[in-house]
């Protein structure tokens, strides 16, 4: 049911998504705002894929046996999403600072990254713009690596918590 709405706004052009929201929200949610809007098509559709993934085998043995749902869900979806959640944060992270930082350029924020980017685009400062994209990406890869750490620190609590329980 939701598929078509996520085809529809992963065709959007990132600048059409901007411009339009800036007529509609206010330039301190925008970056925020684009960075979902990106990356919101991207987890759905990884989480979907995973969800066709598990067995249906072991559905219908969990409804035959009457398994409760967080039973179910800690022992049979986490399992089997826990792979492309990995994937889809680490592809939507990346997307997410890409998309945030165009919408502040766009959309001149103030105070944020883009905007510096802009004001040294006009200034004709290259060597600025050279080195806020540096400072993006060691941001980008930062959250990155935080996010699949958190991830992962998940993953072996759960599988720490099934071997103990």
């Amino acid at each position: 049911m939701l598929s078509p709405v996520f085809i529809l706004i992963r065709s959007i052009p990132v600048a059409s998504f901007i411009v339009l929201l800036l007529v509609f929200i206010n330039t301190r949610f925008l970056s925020t705002t684009v960075g979902c809007l990106i990356v919101l098509p991207v987890v759905f559709e990884n989480v979907y894929s995973g969800l066709n993934m598990i067995e249906k085998n072991m559905l219908e043995m969990s409804e035959i046996f009457r398994v409760p749902f967080f039973k179910r869900l800690k022992y049979l979806y986490l399992p089997s999403l826990m792979p492309v959640l990995l994937t889809s944060v680490s592809v939507g992270v990346g997307f997410c600072f890409k998309s945030g930082v165009a919408a502040e350029v766009i959309g001149i924020c103030r105070n944020t990254i883009g905007e510096a980017i802009y004001m040294s685009k006009i200034n004709l400062e290259t060597a600025d713009v050279l080195a806020w994209t540096v400072v993006i990406i060691l941001l980008s890869t930062l959250t990155e690596k935080s996010v699949r750490h958190m991830v992962s620190m998940v993953e072996k609590r759960h599988t720490i918590n099934d071997r103990v329980s």
